[in-house]
């Protein structure tokens, strides 16, 4: 003997719940990032312990939140007379970020950046993704 089963609830608001929790969810990821940005936006800027010449490198340097292939929140700031780093940092930024899916970025946007980190052993953007790695196990 088969035992009919009727549901007392509609699919289409089961499926709604579902994409209205899931929008919930992404914008709370989407908030982490963005203070995490930050976070490692300030670091970099602090704890860089390389010298000025031009302040482009300084300026190059930030963060970026994106998603699905538009940068939803960017964190450069202007040091010195570093103009052209930070239009450096920014185009770097917006040549790199992927298609589709969502994330967070550190950029130095200068060419000279590794060769400031591997040659003299200053911290450009290292020591940042270190701290962020250890911001993001913390939250594990």
């Amino acid at each position: 003997m088969a035992v009919l089963i009727k549901p007392k609830f509609n699919v289409s608001e089961v499926k709604k719940e579902i994409a209205d929790y899931k929008l919930k969810m992404l914008e709370k990821v989407v908030s982490i990032l963005v203070s995490l940005a930050d976070t490692i936006a300030e670091d970099l800027r602090t704890n860089a312990d390389y010298v000025n010449h031009s302040y482009n490198l300084r300026s190059s340097s930030g963060t970026i939140v994106f998603r699905d292939g538009l940068i939803i929140h960017e964190n450069f700031k202007l040091m010195g007379d570093g103009s052209e780093g930070l239009a450096k940092g920014k185009k770097v930024a917006e040549e790199n970020v992927p298609p589709s899916g969502i994330g967070m970025m550190l950029i130095a946007g200068e060419d000279y950046a590794s060769y400031v980190e591997a040659k003299d052993n200053k911290w450009v953007i290292t020591g940042s993704s270190m701290m962020l790695a250890r911001l993001l196990q913390g939250m594990v």
